[in-house]
């Protein structure tokens, strides 16, 4: 099966055929079919269409989104069209860009800009990842998995400066997507004989600057409300609380039995 079409149906084709023609730049032949005007027919299409049946308007109950490669100055030019303006342009969690508005007829609109996905080659040197006190060792590497909407991550080893001893383990996932979002791009736990001396925040401390090499300008780490020394690990590191949030049902934590997620930020 193949998604084939968008419709908007209303009452007056050719008023809303010629907004849409101007916020999305689309020259056709249809400007005076007032029954139906095809504005887009490659790939999923989009029709403007008069059925006959009248509607009450404004009942704003679709919405349907454009990726763009500008939202701000896509958002200039839609504010210059006298749109109704419904959002401006937001950074969303999860790395996007958004703004929306409404077209004539109340149906919301939304433009976004969604960040390139890390492919595989993106890794970097990360020998000097050390302090006096821990370095932390490249366990491996792991590509990106669109399918699952995984993003490329680096797996360590945090080890003790002094000797090498391995005390504990660490992640940190690159880039941004909406599912990262519940599930953190930083993730740490130190063996239980070695805790209570901050390495979990120290670890971290090193990742923020591993972040900075790959251009991330913020980081989340998600952790369970009720797990006290993992908030302390991020408070010790500067991260601060943004929200406590519930998790979706077809989140991993989720379906192993939580219900919850703290979810500090850290602007690098």
């Amino acid at each position: 099966m193949k998604f084939g079409e968008v419709a908007l149906l209303t009452g007056d084709v050719i008023g809303l055929a010629n907004f849409y023609k101007s916020v999305l730049n689309i020259e056709n032949n249809d400007d005076g079919d007032d029954v139906i005007q095809f504005l887009i027919t490659e790939g999923t299409g989009l029709t403007i269409y008069n059925d006959g049946i009248k509607r009450k308007g404004n009942h704003r109950n679709i919405c349907i989104a454009f990726t763009v490669d500008d939202v701000d100055a896509e958002f200039e030019k839609v504010k210059s069209l006298g749109a109704n303006i419904a959002e401006p342009p937001t950074d969303r969690p999860w790395g996007a860009r958004n703004m929306s508005f409404y077209d004539p007829d109340g149906n919301l609109v939304i433009f976004r800009s969604i960040p390139e996905r890390q492919e595989d080659g993106v890794f970097l040197d990360t020998d000097d990842l050390r302090t006096d006190e821990i370095f932390l060792k490249i366990e491996k590497t792991v590509g990106a998995n669109p399918a699952k909407r995984w993003v490329p991550c680096y797996m360590f080893k945090i080890c003790l400066s002094c000797d090498g001893t391995e005390i504990g383990e660490c992640n940190f996932r690159i880039g941004y997507t909406e599912k990262l979002y519940f599930v953190g791009h930083i993730g740490y736990k130190v063996y239980e004989r070695f805790r209570g001396s901050h390495y979990a925040g120290k670890a971290c401390l090193l990742l923020f600057e591993l972040a900075r090499r790959h251009g991330m300008r913020y980081l989340y780490i998600a952790c369970n409300p009720e797990n006290h020394a993992s908030r302390k690990t991020c408070e010790y590191a500067g991260a601060v609380l943004e929200a406590i949030i519930n998790l979706p049902e077809d989140n991993e934590r989720y379906i192993n039995g939580e219900r919850q997620t703290c979810i500090y930020r850290v602007n690098l």
